[in-house]
C-alpha cells in the first residue's frame, strides 16, 4: 500500500526543503514536488502533458482534476512505498477534492492511504503536520 504524506503551507515556508531533507534520509520515501510532476507530465509529451503546458503558457492554473490526475499517476509509479509530495493542496478546495479523489480511489482497489489533514497554527507556524490513516 502506498503512504502519502502531503507538506502543505505558505510559498517561502520551506515545503521543499524540508521534503528534500526526509526523503534524503529516508531511502524508502520518494519526493515529488507538484511543480516538478506537471514539467514531467510534459516532457512525456503525452495527451494530459500538452494539456497542461498550454494552461501554463496560457498563465492559468492547471484545473484540480488535472493535477490530481497527474499527482496519482506520479504516486503509482513512485519506485517506494511512501511518497512525500510539497506544493498540493494549496488550497482546501484542493485539499477536499484530493481526499474524495483517493477516498474512491480506494473504494476501487487501488492501495494509496488516504491522508488525513492537521493545520498547524499560529503566526509564524512554518509547519503542517500531515498523519497518515490506514497505517
Amino acid at each position: 500500500m502506498k503512504k502519502l504524506i502531503l507538506i502543505i503551507g505558505a510559498p517561502g515556508s520551506g515545503k521543499t526543503t524540508d521534503a528534500e531533507v526526509i526523503a534524503q534520509h529516508n531511502d524508502n520515501i520518494t519526493h515529488y514536488s507538484a511543480g516538478d510532476m506537471f514539467r514531467a507530465e510534459v516532457a512525456t509529451g503525452s495527451e494530459r502533458g500538452r494539456l497542461i503546458e498550454a494552461i501554463i503558457n496560457r498563465g492559468e492554473i492547471v484545473p484540480i482534476d488535472i493535477a490530481i490526475e497527474t499527482i496519482v499517476g506520479a504516486i503509482k509509479r513512485a519506485p517506494t512505498q511512501a511518497v512525500i509530495i510539497d506544493g498540493y493542496p494549496r488550497s482546501q478546495e484542493q485539499m477536499h477534492a484530493l481526499d474524495a479523489f483517493l477516498t474512491r480511489e480506494i473504494t476501487s482497489g487501488t492501495r494509496i492511504t488516504v491522508p488525513r489533514f492537521l493545520r498547524a497554527s499560529g503566526p509564524g507556524t512554518r509547519r503542517t503536520s500531515v498523519s497518515a490513516s490506514g497505517s
